[in-house]
């Protein structure tokens, strides 16, 4: 934007397109008890407009115009700005919502977390983009992830972001219940590593059909009836799913005793090449070497989780 004012304007010149500026349904009762506070103490924020040529468009102060509609005000204060773009407009639409007690404040994690992957993501991805082709390194900073979640007012790291990213992609592909995608959404600080988990392992189908349905009985019946207790053992009920699947994969320690697992990490495009080798070389030893699925990759860096089980451990 180039520059930005102050002027009081004429609120039935102003602009309203609350399908693309506005992201969530009025709160009645807000406008209600918002209307009383700027009775008593005026209106202490401006609304936000969008100036072009013929006309004034509203970017933020929804619920602060239906205020001063209902105490029959014919201007408003606002604060006047010049976007370049659609994109600078909308952009702005949350960032100036994304604490206020009225809009995003309200609003819980979830409904907040899928306004930023609806509505900004593009946005983000593009300017990440634009500055690696100018030569800009994209550091922490600037990761996507991460200012996508500060936009909206979540206190998240990329890596928590990125993994409520893998938990909705779960959910739509593998038609998680209701009941349990609610109770995830309404949880206020849920343990997002231990749900994406328990997510995974059901989309992997390692999770026995009789004790999944237990854990969506007891979603259910706190979805029902708002059931505070078993809210708070939720996410004991999670770690007990997540405890009984691991007691059942993992052998015995009679097993384990003649293995050792490591975890190998490569920057080196040669490290297939030389992980043959290493089995080769094992192999003459009479030991095996156990390759933990495909390489997992972090950036520029490589990591797998590797085996070697003796003699003695095989027979």
């Amino acid at each position: 934007m180039s520059k930005n004012l102050v002027e009081h304007v004429h609120i039935c010149s102003i602009t309203l397109k609350p399908e693309k500026y506005r992201h969530f349904e009025l709160d009645l009762d807000g406008i209600e008890k918002l209307t009383e506070d700027i009775r008593e103490k005026g209106l202490l924020v401006p609304i936000l407009l969008w100036r072009q040529k013929n006309e004034d468009i509203l970017i933020s102060g929804y619920h602060r115009i239906e205020c001063a509609k209902r105490m029959e005000w014919e201007t408003i204060p606002a604060r006047i700005v010049f976007f370049e773009s659609e994109v600078q407009a909308l952009e702005a639409s949350i960032q100036t919502n994304a604490q206020d007690q009225y809009t995003f404040a309200k609003r819980s994690w979830f409904e907040r977390f899928k306004i930023a992957e609806s509505v900004l993501r593009d946005i983000y991805e593009r300017k990440a983009q634009l500055r690696q082709r100018r030569g800009k390194k994209v550091t922490k900073k600037y990761r996507v992830d991460e200012l996508l979640a500060r936009a909206v007012g979540l206190s998240w790291s990329y890596v928590k972001y990125a993994q409520m990213r893998k938990i909705l992609t779960c959910i739509k592909e593998d038609n998680v219940d209701t009941s349990v995608v609610q109770c995830l959404c309404e949880t206020t600080e849920p343990k997002i590593q231990l749900w994406l988990e328990i997510l995974e392992m059901h989309k992997a189908q390692k999770i026995p059909e009789k004790q999944w349905n237990e854990f969506v009985e007891v979603c259910e019946e706190i979805a029902k009836n708002n059931n505070d207790e078993l809210r708070a053992t939720l996410d004991g009920h999670l770690k007990y799913l997540r405890g009984a699947l691991r007691r059942k994969n993992v052998p015995s320690q009679e097993k384990i005793q003649n293995s050792a697992t490591f975890l190998v990490t490569w920057t080196d495009e040669a490290a297939p090449q030389v992980l043959e080798q290493l089995k080769k070389i094992c192999s003459n030893m009479k030991w095996t070497v156990q390759v933990d699925g495909k390489p997992k990759r972090d950036r520029d860096v490589f990591s797998q989780k590797i085996t070697f089980i003796t003699p003695e451990q095989e027979r």
